[in-house]
This record gives structure tokens, sequence and C-alpha cells, in this order.
């Protein structure tokens, strides 16, 4: 298995907590000039975000959900974050369905189910959406990532370290799994394994609190 790797730029931009929803929004652009990265949808549905740039029709759509169905979407002008910030929870998963139904690997998308699900209590359902983006596309490390960092904000830390461990593997430049394999250790109560994680992080180029 190829495991593909954004550079530093790409994750680094439009990072940053959003205050008081605990997430970093990864605004990360799909890869342009990259040929052949795999893209294994049809119609509008299960497409790789990564492969967006790849053809016209793709950019389209693309352009067409985020403008649509993140920010703005039809019934808030703020998008999702602005569902989120009022409580209004089921729009929020509505937009976030509809965007993964298109683009199962959206980031952006993916990070927005962790406060939805914790304020809904409603956990099953992210776990439903990152095994089936998994499914299409398993090489990318910022899924996992993802994935593993829902799981230990859903307490179950132990299968969430894994998942983030695996992704570091995949990718051993990947800020976030730095970051958030040092907030998992110190739930799990291994400081040790914690400072080694956010030393990481802070070389790579971490500037924010851990």
């Amino acid at each position: 298995m190829k495991t593909i790797k954004l550079n530093r730029r790409q994750f680094l931009k439009g990072t940053g907590a959003i205050v008081g929803l605990g997430l970093f929004p990864w605004l990360i652009s799909p890869v342009a000039g990259q040929s052949l990265v795999d893209d294994r949808g049809e119609g509008t549905a299960n497409h790789n975000y990564f492969a967006a740039n790849q053809t016209e029709d793709l950019k389209l759509l693309l352009g067409h959900v985020q403008n649509n169905h993140l920010k703005p979407c039809p019934h808030s002008p703020g998008g999702i974050y602005e569902d989120i910030a009022k409580g209004r929870y089921d729009y929020a998963k509505g937009d976030i369905i509809f965007i993964l139904e298109r683009f199962v690997n959206h980031p952006t998308a993916l990070q927005l189910m962790t406060p939805v699900a914790r304020a809904s209590k409603q956990s099953g359902w992210p776990i439903e959406r990152f095994e089936y983006a998994l499914k299409w596309y398993p090489n990318y490390a910022i899924t996992h990532a993802q994935y593993g960092w829902y799981l230990v904000e859903s307490d179950n830390v132990p299968a969430g370290i894994q998942k983030l461990e695996t992704a570091v593997k995949m990718d051993p430049k990947l800020i976030a799994c730095y970051v958030w394999l040092s907030k998992a250790y110190v739930k799990q109560g291994n400081s040790e394994a914690a400072r080694q994680a956010a030393d990481k992080a802070r070389e790579l180029g971490y500037k924010g609190q851990l």
C-alpha cells in the first residue's frame, strides 16, 4: 500500500483551534499537479477529496459542495460552523453527510463530525463515516489520524492511540497527529510518551499549547 503524504504547507494552511469547539479545521487543498491520484467515485458519489484538482468536473463538484454545504449553507450564512455554535446539530449533521457522500474523505467535514456527535450524543455515525472513507481511500495518513482523534475524544483511548500511531508511521511529518497523540497519551496517563509527541510536534513547527 502506497501512503500518500501531503506537504507541510498544505497541512499548516488554515490550521488553528476553533474557540469552544476544540478541533482543528484542516482546510487542506486538493493535491495540484499530482498525477494518478486514486479516485474511484462515480457520478457525484464516493470521490477522493485529494484528487479533486484532477478533472474539471471534480473541481466544479467540490466547489458546489463547499460553497453550498460548508460555508455558507442553505439555512445559515455562517454554514456548519454557525449551526454548531447555535446548537443546530441536525442541520450541521445533514450538511456534513451531504459533503461526505460526495467526497468521502473530505478532511474538514470529517473533523466537524466530532463536535456535532459529542453535542448531540450520537457517537455511532462518525465511526461509520470514517470506516467508509478508509474503505475507499486508505492511503491518507490524515484520515487515519482524524479517526484516531475521534476515538480518543469518544473515550476509546486505546483504539484511538492505535489509529494515531498507524497514521504517524504512514507520515512521520504529520503535525496534527503528534498534537493529538500528545493529548491522547495524557488521557492514557503516559506522561513520557505525551512529552515526546509534544516535542515532535513543536520540532515540526507547531506553535500552539500542549
